[in-house]
């Protein structure tokens, strides 16, 4: 893997964000990068050879730099009005979040009355209601008296790091509202045309859950396929938390990864009934093509999560490298992928979803086919294709299954400081219900939604049937008094130590000395 450009580019890149993230005077150096930059840029038309490979990664060390320094993760808003009691004007740009009496909702503030004084402003803030909440529709505009109050992080070792979380969705402060009766709704606000586009799409399908299903149903579907986990309790989330299956409830990379899989087995199978397009064409291009839009559109009905959009980037690499003939070159188009989002969003590097995405398919690359050749190659069931489809398929969920929980046990006790031990068999039952069921009969219900209600609630309860058999699972699973155990949290050091280890022991097993010496 490491012997590929792209490899030490994208290593060369991370490093810059991290070292503008953690040395404390690079952001004063933000000219001097930017000149470094220009000089470094004409140097690399003037040389030629090995100079000109060594300024390639220091270029792309220095724009990593360079990009994390010019995100603005500032807030004008808490600077204006720090300490005073301030009135914010805004539109209502998320579901709100119920708990007893206190309400959460994003806003978008678009001006800030102050001592006589009105300024604009175009943030994000979070507004927390702590008696009588309102709920109000996203898209409404809102008028409230409030006081604006900074993230702040619990200083015990080990806490979730909520400034940092805020900071990477470009949160940029808290709003506390004493009562719900001071919000005024001010009409229709302007939350932008695609947040207007898109929920003209996803209201009737909210109505429609709503509905049509439980409310246990309606809140993990509307998880799934909105990517809204307002709905989702304490109790319920424990359920998945136990049994190591948190990351279904976010819309994320075995989301999008099931609905391009499905998406593209159908489309494949399709077109293969043309014979004329079989003999003309590349059928797996043309598939490949298609599918990209599939799971733009789920992304877009979850909302463009930012989990979601990461995933989406990684699908479309993917199905890329399809076109230009380039799939079997998987570490090239994963570091691509992080290339891209890293370039975009320079502070999702510290993302706890953005780790687990790529550290769980780094994992699963690297690691499941050794784990593979543990089972029998299962040449007795050779007459029966069925059972051995069956065998193949249950073995490589196994073997996937344990690659990415193997690689990610360091990181998942880091930030969670727990571990499921049934973590395996949830996913070896869960995953497949979840793509061949429940995922597919939401978006099938989604598009139903067009053509009629009925039709739409009739798929969504098929669904329902499924996702009833899924909790079943997950909440005898997580019934059981060992499914899951505290540990200590490790230090990064010691993190390190275990992938050197992992490496190590991948590379003797099957280094060519051993393979001679037996």
């Amino acid at each position: 893997m490491f012997s590929r450009p792209l490899a030490l580019i994208f290593i060369c890149f991370a490093g810059g964000i991290l070292a503008c993230r953690y040395i404390p005077f690079i952001n004063d150096l933000l000219v001097i990068i930017f000149l470094l930059l220009i000089l470094l840029f004409l140097l690399l038309f003037l040389t030629t050879g090995k100079t000109k490979s060594l300024i390639i990664p220091v270029c792309f060390f220095l724009s990593g730099m360079f990009l994390t320094s010019c995100r603005d993760t500032g807030t004008e808003l808490f600077r204006f009005a720090e300490d005073k009691k301030v009135i914010i004007e805004g539109t209502v740009l998320s579901p709100s979040k119920e708990n007893g009496q206190t309400e959460r909702f994003i806003l978008k503030a678009e001006r800030l009355f102050l001592d006589g004084k009105t300024l604009s402003a175009n943030e994000k803030i979070q507004v927390t209601v702590f008696n009588n909440p309102v709920v109000s529709t996203i898209g409404t505009r809102i008028r409230f008296p409030s006081h604006l109050k900074p993230f702040m992080n619990f200083k015990n070792p080990g806490a979730y790091d909520y400034e940092l979380s805020m900071q990477i969705k470009g949160i940029s402060c808290n709003a506390s509202v004493s009562d719900g009766r001071y919000i005024i709704p001010m009409g229709r606000g302007n939350p932008g045309l695609m947040v207007e586009v898109l929920e003209q799409i996803r209201q009737p399908f909210r109505e429609v859950l709503k509905g049509s299903l439980s409310e246990r149903n309606n809140a993990l579907f509307s998880a799934l396929l909105l990517g809204e986990t307002e709905g989702i309790d304490s109790n319920l989330r424990e359920f998945f938390n136990l049994t190591g299956l948190g990351h279904v409830l976010a819309v994320s990379g075995l989301h999008v990864g099931m609905i391009a899989w499905i998406s593209f087995l159908i489309c494949r199978q399709t077109l293969s009934l043309s014979y004329k397009l079989v003999t003309r064409y590349d059928i797996k291009k043309i598939t490949a093509l298609i599918t990209c839009f599939p799971v733009i559109t789920y992304t877009a009905i979850s909302g463009f999560q930012v989990s979601g959009q990461r995933a989406m980037i990684m699908a479309l690499a993917y199905l890329f490298s399809i076109i230009i003939e380039r799939e079997n070159d998987i570490w090239s188009t994963l570091v691509f992928s992080a290339f891209i989002i890293l370039a975009i969003d320079p502070l999702a590097i510290e993302s706890i979803s953005f780790q687990l995405t790529f550290l769980a398919v780094t994992g699963i690359v690297w690691l499941t086919r050794f784990i593979q050749k543990i089972f029998p190659a299962g040449e007795k069931l050779k007459d029966s294709l069925w059972l051995r489809s069956s065998y193949l398929y249950v073995t490589g969920i196994i073997s996937a299954s344990l690659a990415a929980n193997i690689f990610l046990l360091p990181v998942i006790v880091y930030y969670f400081h727990r571990f499921s031990l049934v973590s395996i068999l949830a996913n070896l039952l869960v995953v497949p219900l979840l793509g061949f069921i429940i995922l597919p009969s939401g978006m099938f219900a989604f598009m139903a939604l067009f053509i009629s209600r009925g039709l739409s609630t009739t798929i969504l309860l098929a669904g329902s049937a499924g996702m009833d058999i899924m909790m079943h699972i997950i909440e005898y699973l997580a019934g059981l008094p060992w499914a899951c155990f505290w540990t200590v949290t490790p230090k990064m050091v010691e993190i390190l130590l275990f992938y050197c280890l992992l490496f190590c022991v991948i590379k003797i097993k099957h280094s060519k000395w051993l393979r001679y010496s037996a």
